[in-house]
């Protein structure tokens, strides 16, 4: 399980800018993980940026925040 700070107010260049990558972690029940052993019925593929070892999330999509 991995640990994923949800930001607000910055444009999708500002991660590359700041040589941030982004990376497919998955979403299960309210949890992030960097990889799963097997197919879950509940998994949802995000897209995050990491740099140094940590890992954020635009939080302006009103499609996910049925899941906090």
């Amino acid at each position: 399980m991995i640990v994923v700070e949800r930001v607000r107010h910055h444009h999708g260049k500002h991660w590359k800018r700041k040589n941030y990558r982004a990376v497919v972690v998955y979403y299960i029940d309210g949890r992030y993980y960097d990889r799963i052993e097997r197919s879950h019925p509940r998994v949802r593929k995000i897209v995050v940026y990491e740099r140094n070892g940590r890992y954020y999330r635009l939080d302006d999509r009103h499609d996910d925040r049925r899941d906090d």
